[in-house]
């Protein structure tokens, strides 16, 4: 097994197991494994300044396998989040996984 198949295996079997640091959350109608990353979001947060602040009141950040979505989450669309509605605000892609930020107006 080279080095990019054994990446590949450890997103479900290590970083997103549910035993290690994965949660099941339902993502647009489907459980799918993530791990949500509070503290990334704040550092993100803090190095942009905060220029969704006004925009955005709140925000979540996930990991997720690019397997387990049906497609690459797009900038501005709309995204259900544990029955909580949200706009798609960042999406990158690193070695099959999607870090995935979500803003929504709440009052």
């Amino acid at each position: 097994m080279n080095f990019k198949n054994q990446i590949l295996n450890d997103i479900s079997g290590v970083f997103l197991n549910i035993e290690e640091f994965g949660d099941t959350h339902n993502i647009d109608g489907e459980d799918v494994t993530v791990i949500v990353d509070d503290d990334l979001l704040e550092q993100k947060k803090l190095r942009r300044q905060d220029v969704y602040e006004e925009t955005y009141c709140e925000e979540l950040l996930f990991h997720v396998a690019a397997s387990d979505l049906p497609k690459k989450p797009i900038i501005d669309e709309h995204m259900e989040f544990d029955g909580e509605s949200y706009r798609v605000q960042e999406v990158t892609e690193e070695s099959g996984m999607y870090t995935v930020t979500l803003g929504a107006n709440r009052e």
